[in-house]
């Protein structure tokens, strides 16, 4: 932005500057002391030539003449409406000095007040240049009246003249600095959105305004829902169902955005895992403040984390061939002392590999789990799982996530028997305890590792060097949709 000017230097946000400034308020601006002009002069000739004052009728006329002209011919170019209201503002002075005397003192006093109230609006209409133009000959022409019409020269009106007329370039200078900085920072913000938009293309994420007013979070911006959270609705109702930690979403994000406001945090990030009736979902939320409270979520997939630089072969088909190879070769390469270890590397693999599919695709399956353990254990033939459950348990779960927390507690043994009991802890979840000589850290780091991705199936209760607790949902979580809330 010019200093001196205030223009900006990029000629087409100048260009755009102009060209809105010019529909949201110069024209408005402009058409309304038009339109009162208009109608003061018509008031004023009609009171002349009642009056039969021919002399002060006729320059009224003219006035009026031009007013109207003005209205008909406003093309509305932004540069035609800012050299007009520099030739209005010029005629309305001379017309009050040269066709508009008065006698009586207290009325040439109070048309003295209009009139420097009708150059003032004039002038707050127009750009630091023109308005700069108005003040200086508007005030140059009141010096050369005041001289040529005054019987005796006092400096002291002309002093108090030149105070006021710098205080008012002052004032319009910084108020036209403020329009322009504040079209500056909208820019911004709508660059920034744009931006975000890009940043956050293929993701799912809602914009949110807290209304400190209404006391209520409003809908601002919705993107990347297919089939789920369509209108302002559903979104309302998504926040106060969902739930984090018992606590409704809506709750939450009031109690966050407040805690914001105390410490006032400079980056105020969270992830946090949601619940909605069966459905689970991942979000990541930022609380940002601009003229009000925003906060911006978005919605992620759990992925499953691969741990020790753990490389899933990309090609389905030349995996699937290799481990049939391997399978083939079993029985010339079970004598061998490493087969075991090699075998488990390769099972671990294939655990990992089938898991790298999307979330949504992860298959639930009836398990027994007592041939899942028995399966797993021939893995670890050095431990003996003695299973004190009398029944047989079915698992609604998926195989792999199964085997890959079996495959973690045998792993992280220092003893040659685990034992395995089971309660039923509430009516939705299954609990396995496991019995014997862990390393609880390393069990505790995998679980903690893979929290978002396992919480939809499975919660670590409880973990210590001779006892881990696992928790089973008896219905797992599905990916999160949105079904749930059009049942509601």
């Amino acid at each position: 932005m010019n200093k001196f000017t205030l223009f900006f230097y990029d000629k087409q946000l100048e260009k755009l500057y102009q060209s809105q400034s010019l529909q949201q308020i110069r024209i408005m601006h402009f058409n309304l002391l038009s339109k009162g002009f208009m109608g003061s002069f018509i008031f004023r000739c009609i009171t002349y030539l009642l009056n039969a004052d021919l002399i002060r009728f006729y320059p009224n006329l003219s006035m009026l003449i031009f007013f109207i002209l003005i209205e008909i011919f406003l093309t509305r170019h932004n540069l035609n409406l800012r050299i007009l209201s520099v030739i209005v503002n010029h005629v309305l002075t001379l017309f009050f000095y040269l066709f508009d005397e008065e006698v009586d003192i207290a009325i040439a006093h109070l048309k003295g007040v209009n009139q420097m109230g009708s150059s003032f609006l004039i002038t707050m209409g127009s750009e630091f240049p023109e308005a700069l133009l108005q003040v200086t000959s508007i005030s140059i022409i009141r010096i050369i009246f005041i001289l040529k019409q005054s019987i005796g020269l006092n400096i002291y009106p002309i002093a108090a003249l030149l105070f006021v007329s710098i205080s008012q370039l002052f004032f319009l200078y910084k108020y036209n600095q403020a329009m322009r900085a504040q079209f500056m920072l909208i820019q911004k913000d709508q660059q920034w959105e744009r931006i975000l938009r890009q940043l956050i293309d293929k993701q799912s994420y809602i914009m949110l305004n807290f209304n400190e007013n209404s006391f209520q979070f409003e809908y601002f911006m919705a993107q990347n829902f297919k089939n789920c959270l369509k209108n302002k609705e559903d979104i309302i109702n998504f926040f106060k169902e969902a739930q984090y930690q018992k606590e409704s979403l809506n709750n939450y994000l009031y109690h966050q955005m407040k805690e914001y406001q105390q410490k006032r945090i400079d980056l105020y990030r969270k992830e946090i895992l949601v619940k909605q009736q069966k459905e689970l979902v991942k979000l990541e939320f930022s609380i940002f403040f601009a003229n009000q409270p925003t906060i911006l979520m978005v919605f992620h997939k759990p992925k499953l984390r691969l741990q020790n630089n753990l490389q899933t072969i990309k090609n389905i088909d030349f995996f699937q061939y290799f481990v049939q190879l391997i399978k083939c070769l079993k029985k010339r390469l079970k004598s061998k002392p490493n087969y075991i270890n090699f075998m488990k590397k390769i099972r671990i693999i294939e655990i990992y590999h089938n898991l790298q599919i999307s979330w949504e695709q992860t298959s639930l399956q009836e398990i027994n789990l007592f041939n899942i353990i028995s399966e797993q254990s021939k893995y670890f033939p050095n431990i003996k799982i003695l299973i004190n459950i009398q029944k047989s348990i079915t698992l609604k779960t998926n195989l792999d996530i199964l085997s890959l927390i079996l495959f973690k507690i045998f792993s992280n043994t220092n003893t040659y028997i685990i034992k395995l009991r089971y309660t039923q802890s509430e009516e939705d979840r299954i609990q396995l305890i496991f019995s014997g000589n862990f390393i609880s850290s390393v069990v505790l780091q995998f679980f903690h590792f893979q929290k978002e991705f396992l919480s939809r199936f499975v919660t670590l209760t409880k973990i210590t060097n001779h006892s881990i607790y696992i928790s089973f949902e008896k219905n797992p979580y599905i990916p999160f949709t949105g079904k749930e809330i059009n049942r509601l």
